[in-house]
């Protein structure tokens, strides 16, 4: 609960900033502005190309002035108008023209506030693939020195702005390299700085990063709130790049969590926020953001239509790097138009704008889109079973890569050994199979290890909230003896009442922080609204529940919990979730075992004792839901997925527990296909033949549980036995 107050005082203190008046913006010194450069900064974000000229413009004023020795600008003037140009390309994404400006100031030897101005346009505005020369692990060590001076001799020069600049890009920075400990540090650094600060739009880009620190470490709702809190500042103001990251955030969080509802929505605010600039490389690129999210939420012939009204605005604009990006991603959506339907036209389509993409992708030296390009042509041409030219084409992405690019790579693996088994070359085939099954595992274990940094992360701040509380008492009682000692020996009678009841008081404190940190360790185990148990849950887990019985695993997709917030609103739809975890819990009493996997997924297991058949437990829990949506006033249908456990009957231990859940989200997958099709409930249920070998399940379960399936060594039992499941939908993009 202490966790939670803390938070709430953090809401109100960005409620009241929000009423506060704005200072000046960040990243520039305004004050040593010509006229001409301060009206070049102003349209910075509106209108970058006419930054670009009235920067330039006043650039060969100065240099036409040096050699007739009539110049009267001062070197900081000539930096700022060399920064604000680089700026303004950046916004263009013309970042070789921005870098080439930006790096020598970065190599002179100026002050210490230009070199920070000048690293933190580099670090924010620049991509790591268009800077070489400087790295993020460069940039944080040449920040750090900066800030390590500036600790031990004196503070900078021009004071907070260029604190919090240092502060701000050393955040960012250890964000991207996924040092969240780091990114800690900074951000309550910068809490400190700007603790009396007015400025809206420097408490604006603090929420901003807070909430990419949240969403970093897998605090969703945190990083939400602060998300909308700097949008709101943002809007107010008229921030125009800190309203753009903001809704890039936003849109990059729905959409890895496939919220594509809330992602349209965002998306749909950030195109108006760039038709009302004149960025024309924004525009286009907030549309082709929106076309994405359209094909990946399986709307590919919408996401064309936005993809060629992109495709105008680049051809009138002439940005190569942005219209071979369209073209790649037209081919992308034409060749999973491709997938679904094996249209000869949508082939051809797309191998003729990845082939563009590819022409544009070379002359402009884009490795990793080059190896994009290649991967999807190869794709289309495994599709036209034309695999010896796949074979080419995977083969130089693999040389293009040069160990690097690892998510590329598994695929061009992948590719590879299905290409080969399509020739006949087994022994090819299996040479790759097995480069891409160590590269994977490979990828795997960094996952592992980068979400472990993230939970790591998530107990620190926890221990840190509880370490707080206790120091905040001992505190309190150093300050009470301090005063008490320094009274008579009348107030020495009254310190030994005192002395007992702070011993009373002490104890109290640390049964409360030993109940916070029961109540942490409970809302780490139990979901937040529904308080079932999760799937992280160490008191009851899925390998401790089999005692050797046969038990049915069910895996239930509840649409209705995804855009719960949105039906009802906040408070109704934790009331809903609260009744329907205890109503679950009563219905099925101590039979089955219910754990709340995902926001919108509940797993049921029971033994098979229970129910003669597994279509027997789906029916009751489809009963249950229809009972409970018809008393809550809810959509109705839901899917499951039914596995039996274990899988295989002839080797009960030859797929663990956890491992199952992979075939119930394929049973899953399919059985949501079925209701969105027929609008009504469905079930799905997956089960081994006989004596099948458990070498077949060696590795990805999904792609093997679909390949089983295609063979006939997996049955598939169902609500509608005559649908024809699209086992490949998984892989279209």
């Amino acid at each position: 609960m202490k966790y939670i107050e803390r938070y709430k005082r953090a809401l109100f203190v960005l409620f009241f900033l929000l009423n506060s008046p704005i200072t000046q913006a960040i990243g520039f010194s305004e004050t040593s502005m010509p006229v001409m450069l301060k009206y070049a900064h102003q349209v910075r974000h509106s209108d970058p190309n006419r930054c670009i000229d009235l920067s330039e413009k006043y650039r060969q004023k100065n240099r036409i002035q040096e050699s007739n020795n009539k110049s009267t600008s001062t070197t900081v003037e000539q930096d700022n108008a060399t920064m604000l140009l680089a700026y303004c390309h950046a916004q263009l994404d013309q970042y070789v023209q921005s870098f080439a400006l930006l790096l020598p100031l970065a190599q002179a030897q100026k002050d210490a506030e230009t070199k920070v101005r000048t690293l933190h346009i580099i670090a924010l505005e620049i991509p790591k693939d268009e800077r070489l020369q400087l790295s993020n692990a460069t940039i944080i060590r040449l920040l750090s020195e900066i800030q390590h001076i500036s600790i031990n001799n004196k503070p900078l020069d021009h004071s907070e702005n260029t604190n919090l600049l240092l502060l701000l890009t050393l955040t960012k920075l250890s964000l991207d390299e996924d040092f969240y400990r780091d990114a800690h540090i900074y951000i309550e650094e910068i809490k400190s700085l700007l603790k009396n600060s007015k400025s809206q739009e420097e408490h604006g880009w603090l929420s901003y990063y807070q909430g990419l620190y949240y969403d970093k470490v897998g605090q969703t709702h945190l990083s939400s709130l602060y998300f909308q809190n700097a949008n709101q500042i943002a809007e107010k103001y008229k921030l125009i790049k800190l309203s753009s990251l903001v809704k890039n955030s936003t849109i990059q969080m729905y959409q890895s969590k496939y919220r594509f509802k809330l992602a349209f929505e965002i998306a749909n605010q950030n195109i108006e926020l760039q038709m009302r600039t004149r960025n024309k490389v924004k525009q286009a690129t907030s549309i082709i953001q929106f076309a994405i999210l359209k094909r990946q939420n399986k709307e590919a012939e919408e996401a064309l239509i936005y993809l060629f009204n992109a495709l105008e605005i680049i051809k009138s604009y002439r940005h190569r790097a942005l219209l071979a990006y369209v073209y790649l991603e037209l081919g992308r959506t034409y060749a999973s138009l491709a997938q679904q339907g094996n249209s000869t036209n949508d082939i051809e389509l797309a191998q003729k704008y990845l082939q563009n993409s590819r022409v544009l992708f070379n002359q402009l030296g884009k490795v990793h889109f080059k190896i994009e390009t290649l991967l999807l042509l190869a794709k289309l041409n495994i599709i036209n079973n034309d695999p010896a030219v796949a074979i080419l084409q995977l083969e130089k992405s693999l040389q293009l890569s040069s160990q690097n690019y690892p998510l590329l790579r598994v695929q061009a693996y992948e590719m590879l050994a299905l290409s080969y088994e399509l020739i006949s070359d087994p022994e090819q085939a299996i040479q790759h199979f097995k480069n891409f099954h160590a590269l994977q595992n490979n990828i795997k274990e960094r996952l592992f290890k980068l979400q472990q940094l993230q939970i790591s992360e998530q107990l620190q701040l926890l221990e840190q909230t509880l370490e707080q509380d206790k120091l905040e008492v001992l505190n309190e009682q150093l300050r009470s003896k301090s005063e008490i000692y320094q009274n008579s020996a009348y107030i020495f009678m009254i310190l030994f009442l005192l002395t007992g009841i702070g011993f009373v008081y002490k104890l109290g404190r640390n049964k409360k922080l030993r109940k916070s940190a029961r109540v942490a360790i409970h809302n780490i185990n139990f979901h937040a609204r529904s308080k079932l148990p999760t799937q992280q849950n160490h008191i009851n887990q899925f390998s401790s529940i089999y005692r050797g019985r046969p038990q049915f695993y069910a895996l239930v997709d509840i649409p209705f919990l995804s855009g719960l917030n949105d039906l009802v609103g906040d408070l109704l739809a934790n009331e809903i979730e609260r009744k329907l975890g205890i109503q679950l819990t009563q219905y099925f009493s101590n039979d089955t075992n219910i754990f709340h996997i995902r926001d919108n997924q509940i797993l049921f297991i029971t033994e098979q004792k229970n129910y003669t058949k597994a279509a027997d437990f789906a029916f009751s829990i489809e009963k249950f839901f229809d009972q409970f949506t018809l008393q809550n006033q809810l959509p109705q249908n839901i899917s499951t997925g039914v596995v039996a456990f274990p899988f295989l009957q002839n080797v009960s231990r030859a797929i663990t527990a956890s491992r199952t859940i992979h075939l119930n989200s394929l049973a899953l997958f399919a059985a949501n296909q079925i209701r969105v099709e027929k609008e009504k409930s469905s079930w799905i249920e997956l089960y081994a033949i006989d004596n099948l070998q458990p070498a077949f399940f060696d590795g990805d379960l999904w792609e093997l549980g679909q390949v089983a399936i295609n063979k006939g060594l997996v049955k598939v039992n169902g609500s509608d036995p005559d649908y024809n499941v699209n086992w490949t939908v998984k892989n279209e993009d």
